[in-house]
C-alpha cells in the first residue's frame, strides 16, 4: 500500500497498514498529536515529517512543507475533517508531491481507530489510508 521509494534519498513507508481499522481503545482524539509512519501511495522524503494534532474540534499539522489547520468532528469511530487551510510555501517538487498525496488522503478519511501509540485513518470502506505513531511516545 505504501508508495514506491523515490530517488534522491526518499524512504518508503513501513508496510504494516491493514485493510480494517479496529480499535483497542475507543476514546477521543482531542489533545493527541501524531506523526505519519505510513500512508497509502505516500513516500516520505528523508528529513520530512508529516504530522497531525487534534485539539478542541480543530486539526492542525504539517504536510512536509506547509502547515495546515481546519476543523474536525468525531462521532464514535467516524471522523470528518472540514476544509483544510494551509500556508503556501513552495518546496522541492518531491516534497510537494508528498504533501499533495497526504492532503488528499486526509480529505478521504472517514473513520479512525487508535491505541495509546498508534492512529489509523481509513476511508468509507474501512481501507486504511494513514498510519501514525503518537508524538508522545516517539
Amino acid at each position: 500500500m505504501a508508495g514506491r521509494a523515490m530517488a534522491g534519498g526518499s524512504r518508503p513507508t513501513n508496510n504494516r497498514m491493514t485493510d480494517s481499522a479496529t480499535s483497542e481503545e475507543r476514546g477521543s482524539l482531542d489533545g493527541s498529536s501524531w506523526t505519519l509512519v505510513e500512508g497509502e501511495g505516500i513516500t516520505t522524503p528523508d528529513n520530512v515529517s508529516l504530522t497531525i494534532a487534534f485539539e478542541a474540534g480543530r486539526v492542525s499539522g504539517s504536510g512536509g512543507c506547509n502547515r495546515f489547520t481546519g476543523s474536525y468532528q468525531e462521532e464514535g469511530a467516524r471522523i470528518s475533517l472540514g476544509t483544510l487551510a494551509s500556508t503556501r510555501r513552495a518546496c522541492a517538487e518531491e516534497i510537494m508531491r508528498t504533501e499533495s498525496a497526504y492532503f488528499s488522503a486526509l480529505e478521504s478519511a472517514s473513520s479512525w481507530s487508535a491505541t495509546s501509540d498508534e492512529l489509523v485513518l481509513a476511508d468509507v470502506s474501512g481501507r486504511a489510508l494513514l498510519r501514525y505513531v503518537s508524538r508522545a511516545t516517539r
